[in-house]
């Protein structure tokens, strides 16, 4: 088995126009949002620490390649 990246799955809930969420979501290109809503996105892995202090949910996920051929 060979590891072949690693990114986070965050989760963060708010407002479109919350500064927070503008600085990890392109909300320009998402169209217009009312309200609050939940928002999902793909984060580097080195980014793990600042994240885990406002998003709801984090999921670290890891790929990995396996040869089946024998």
């Amino acid at each position: 088995m060979i590891f072949k990246e690693a990114y986070l799955n965050a989760f963060i809930k708010g407002m479109p126009d919350n500064e927070i969420i503008k600085k990890y979501v392109n909300t320009n290109a998402i169209g217009c949002i009312y309200g609050i809503r939940d928002f999902n996105f793909e984060a580097p892995i080195e980014r793990k620490q600042e994240l885990v202090k406002i998003c709801y949910r984090l999921h670290e996920v890891r790929i990995y390649e396996v040869n089946l051929q024998t």
